[in-house]
């Protein structure tokens, strides 16, 4: 159970890029590139939210008119970061 909300009652989209993105953390993982004290799971978790956040941001300012400069950021700061 994750939170007060159970896996089966988010919507799907958000569980299966969770399950997908663990998948490709955890071959980080298994390559000795990600950052110690991160775990594959915590990071899919970090990973969707900030995907999906910032395009509702960019969506509600912007309307994505600035979603490739938000998405590099993200790329930046977030995938850039878990990698030891």
């Amino acid at each position: 159970m994750r939170g007060n909300i159970a896996p089966q009652d988010l919507p799907e989209p958000y569980v299966g890029w969770e399950d997908y993105l663990t998948g490709l953390v955890e071959e980080v993982e298994k390559a000795g590139e990600l950052r110690a004290g991160v775990t594959p799971r915590s990071a899919a978790r970090v990973l969707v939210s900030a995907f999906f956040g910032m395009q509702h941001v960019s969506d509600v300012l912007s309307r994505r008119s600035d979603l490739a400069e938000r998405y590099a950021e993200l790329r930046t700061v977030v995938l850039e970061g878990l990698r030891d």
